[in-house]
């Protein structure tokens, strides 16, 4: 049997590293990257209309912050491209 691996790294600017998005993913439970929509779309090489529809279709976990601003999940991210 054989077993395949895949390891995403994700680089982001240092501006975007300084914003401090949340590490948690509200509905894994546990540590999880969370992207903006625009930065989510760049890594699964979709457009950023496409990440909005799937958050708004259930497809990838999110969190919504006080100021408005939309986080994806990067582990259901990685699920949604399939």
């Amino acid at each position: 049997m054989t077993v395949t691996r895949e390891v995403w790294i994700v680089r982001l600017p240092r501006e975007v590293e300084a914003a401090r998005f949340p590490e948690t993913c509200p509905d894994c439970g546990g540590p999880s990257g969370m992207l903006t929509p625009e930065s989510a779309a760049e890594v699964v090489g979709v457009g950023p209309r496409t990440v909005y529809r799937w958050v708004e279709t259930g497809r990838v976990h999110f969190t919504e912050r006080p100021d408005g601003r939309l986080f994806v999940c990067l582990t259901s991210l990685q699920g949604a491209r399939a």
